[in-house]
């Protein structure tokens, strides 16, 4: 063979490997002054809230302990069956009465609040009961591990 005609394809093989392993080139280059091309084919902007983003918030929330609390639906019709509504204050209280609980490696915690007695399933951030506060009984068979009383 004839050693230009090897040195051609072998030039020309190396071509277009490094056309194939190479990054490819935007669609559209434009200068830094100018807008950017409008159309189906121009690049676009990402909305601010990808899932990995939400995914990274909610991951320091829980990191952070800032889990919202929630009511189980029996603990909810309890609630509304005896006209109990808490206001922000007395939520925050609980909230914060669940965190010391949390940060003491609770599980399950009966939590007493101004004449209420309040089961929360502290790893779900979750009320799963409730109570008067004279009637303790009635939690008996909810196998708790702490009390913490809400504090102002």
């Amino acid at each position: 063979m004839n050693p230009l005609l090897a040195l051609a394809a072998i030039q020309s093989v190396g071509a277009i490997v490094s056309n194939l392993t190479a990054p490819p080139a935007p669609p559209f280059a434009h200068s830094a002054g100018a807008p950017p091309p409008a159309g189906p084919l121009a690049a676009r902007k990402r909305p601010r809230t990808h899932f990995d983003e939400l995914l990274r918030a909610e991951m320091a929330g829980q990191a952070a302990g800032k889990l919202p609390l929630r009511f189980s639906q029996d603990a909810s019709q309890k609630m509304g069956e005896r006209g109990i509504r808490l206001t922000e204050a007395q939520f925050e209280k609980l909230l914060g009465a669940v965190e010391e609980a949390a940060a003491k490696g609770s599980q399950r915690s009966l939590i007493l609040m101004e004449g209420l007695a309040f089961v929360v399933d502290v790893q779900n951030r979750t009320v799963v009961d409730l109570a008067d506060r004279n009637r303790l009984g009635d939690l008996a068979s909810m196998r708790i591990d702490s009390v913490v009383e809400a504090k102002s």
